[in-house]
């Protein structure tokens, strides 16, 4: 793969967001494995793992030890919250909550997802 503008990783993951995105990949989807991008795109084996790491990052995709990288991303649009934060939502889902308290928390998670 040629470098454009831009780091050579990130356009990867952005490929691979619009994959997502646009079904290709599903919920759950196993990913190709880091050799197998490595060798499709014709990039290091660093390279490779920096765009799952990325991805993992910004909640697209979840690792498995010994087993690959899977898609995490919820097909509402946007990608879920990253494991960091996702125990704070459930904390406010316990609760029986109204229409202001739904928007309050989309902000919330917009807000996180802007810093990544």
């Amino acid at each position: 793969m040629k470098k454009r503008n831009g780091f050579l990783y990130l356009q990867l993951a952005e490929q691979l967001q619009q994959m997502i995105s646009s079904g290709v990949y599903a919920v759950g989807d196993k990913l190709p494995s880091v050799r197998t991008l490595q060798q499709e795109h014709g990039i290091s084996i660093s390279t490779a793992l920096q765009v799952y790491s990325h991805l993992e990052r910004k909640g697209w995709i979840t690792s498995k030890e010994k087993s690959g990288y899977f898609v995490h991303y919820s097909r509402s649009g946007r990608a879920p919250l990253p494991h960091r934060y996702r125990n704070c939502i459930r904390l406010t889902n316990a609760n029986p909550w109204n229409e202001d308290q739904e928007w309050a928390i989309q902000m919330l998670g917009t807000l996180i997802r802007k810093q990544y």
